[in-house]
């Protein structure tokens, strides 16, 4: 049964919806919400993510043969002067903002890691739609070649301890995430 949407930020501030006392513990309702509650609204990253940015460009369906450009995060500045050039500039950015690099705070957070590759699985298999529109755009991305598309298909697979996308789709199939 659905339950009552619920907004987990308001004015760009967190808004605690849990009746926990720490932002570690906010964060792990969070996550835990954002795979097992039908009809929870998420704000920001948590619901901008890799398939609401392919269905929102309908890369499926209206525009399927639509050129793709991925700017990843690990290759900012150079795939952003890359696409400039294949789009007509010149590749040069003003040096207030080359190399640039804003976290928003998020590198004062403590990072903690999920403690087993069972549990990175589980997130991996949780992800798994989110996953197949990251694919489906890699796929796409005419800035990046075989090599390179490779590469990010491949430090996916290390994340998730598999070693294909068939590997990953048969070890979750196996696996019942919505029993967390």
């Amino acid at each position: 049964e659905p339950t009552t949407p619920t907004n987990y930020y308001s004015n760009n501030n967190i808004t605690n919806t849990t009746t926990t006392k720490t932002m570690d513990d906010d964060c792990r309702m969070l996550v835990r919400d954002a795979f097992t509650k039908v009809g929870v609204t998420f704000f920001g990253h948590l619901a901008a993510n890799y398939r609401y940015y392919y269905q929102q460009a309908q890369l499926d369906t209206t525009n399927k043969d639509a050129i793709v450009y991925a700017i990843r995060t690990e290759h900012l500045w150079s795939d952003l002067v890359a696409v400039d050039k294949m789009v007509g500039g010149d590749g040069n950015f003003s040096s207030s903002v080359q190399g640039k690099k804003e976290d928003h705070g998020s590198s004062l957070y403590k990072k903690e890691t999920l403690s087993t590759d069972r549990n990175i699985f589980l997130v991996c298999c949780a992800l798994r739609e989110d996953i197949i529109a990251y694919r489906s755009i890699i796929e796409k991305a005419s800035n990046l070649n075989v090599i390179e598309k490779q590469r990010m298909y491949e430090l996916t697979w290390n994340k998730c301890n598999v070693t294909s996308w068939e590997m990953l789709d048969e070890k979750c199939h196996k696996c019942n995430v919505t029993s967390w």
